[in-house]
């Protein structure tokens, strides 16, 4: 392994570790903000391993996180937000095979939609009330960023969607199981 994909894995190991916190945060704003931090580590991360979609879509994650943490100054949940949001993924996944050139095969095709598709998860997640439905929402997301991470070899988003999924699972168990999600 070069030293830049070294440094890039441990970059990622600090976005992991805030990913997997996020999860055990009892209101749904703690979790959005701790997630900023885990999303601003994977830019750097996916964009030292030249994985375009991963970089790309944590950037907007970054943003997200953003407007949904403030989510009452900025009408958050407004439907025109979401209806942004699953246009940039999509305009990111034209993006990746236009200008940044990735090959068009069946595939990459498969691969590529995977994080856009998550991401609409995850965004989906933030508009909600509870962490609890949260929590459900990034189950479904954390998949489809496996397999991306593992298809780009990204060491520590594979240990992160892995540990994430456990996170997801466990507070769910401790937190959602006995009623004490919080908004």
């Amino acid at each position: 392994m070069e030293p830049l994909e070294i440094i890039a894995q441990i970059i990622g190991f600090a976005g992991l570790a805030m990913n997997c916190l996020s999860y055990q945060a009892k209101t749904k704003k703690k979790l959005i903000v701790i997630q900023l931090f885990g999303a601003l580590f994977f830019v750097i991360h996916f964009g030292m391993l030249g994985a375009i979609m991963g970089c790309i879509l944590n950037t907007v994650a970054v943003l997200r996180s953003l407007l949904f943490a403030n989510a009452e100054k900025t009408n958050a949940n407004h439907p025109a937000w979401l209806a942004a949001f699953i246009a940039i993924y999509v305009g990111s996944y034209v993006l990746t095979f236009t200008v940044f050139q990735e090959p068009v095969t069946l595939p990459n095709l498969l691969i590529q939609i995977l994080p856009p598709v998550g991401m609409t998860f995850s965004t989906l997640s933030f508009r909600t009330k509870n962490a609890a439905t949260v929590r459900k929402l990034c189950l479904l997301c954390s998949p489809l960023w496996l397999i991306y991470n593992i298809v780009n070899f990204s060491i520590s988003g594979i240990l992160t969607e892995t540990i994430s999924i456990i996170s997801i699972v466990t507070g769910m168990i401790r937190l959602d199981r006995k009623g004490k999600s919080q908004a």
